[in-house]
């Protein structure tokens, strides 16, 4: 079975756990930049005010050809309680109808499941097969090795 791992992270804390993932299942890896600047007090405003819109963004690379993979990871942070717009952009333009999906996200915090089932219901709108779904919580008070000792040890038979 040949999996894709396709990943936004705007502070580096989603890239440690694909990273870490993809290692874990030998799957390949894909970054998606969003093209509009997040940087910054006013960046991270927009960002914040562009999740709770549930709106799509431009990313680069603008799709990625999974027709080869028989599972796509996909992983977001969560901002404002909502997914960011590139996951939105990611399940929208990507071709997961037939896939199975695996959501992972990360978060500040620890509430996400509102986030989840928004995520959820728009990869099966999309006729994406969710199979299995994980967070990775309170990511600002954990080091990278403490991101990547929990992806390792999550069960990821699927």
């Amino acid at each position: 079975m040949k999996s894709a791992v396709l990943y936004y992270s705007r502070t580096e804390k989603t890239a440690v756990a694909a990273k870490a993932l993809a290692d874990k299942i030998s799957g390949d890896l894909f970054e998606i930049k969003d093209l509009k600047s997040r940087k910054g007090i006013i960046g991270w405003i927009r960002a914040i005010m562009d999740a709770r819109g549930l709106k799509n963004t431009q990313i680069e690379p603008p799709t990625i050809d999974i027709s080869n993979y028989d599972t796509i990871f996909i992983g977001t942070p969560i901002w404002g309680g909502k997914p960011t717009p590139v996951a939105n952009t990611v399940i929208n333009n990507f071709e997961i109808r037939g896939k199975d999906v695996v959501i992972f996200l990360t978060l500040g915090g620890d509430k996400y499941k509102n986030s989840l089932n928004l995520i959820k219901a728009k990869v099966e709108e999309n006729g994406g097969n969710v199979i299995k779904t994980f967070a990775i919580t309170n990511t600002g008070k954990k080091s990278d090795d403490e991101i990547k000792a929990e992806v390792n040890n999550l069960n990821m038979q699927i």
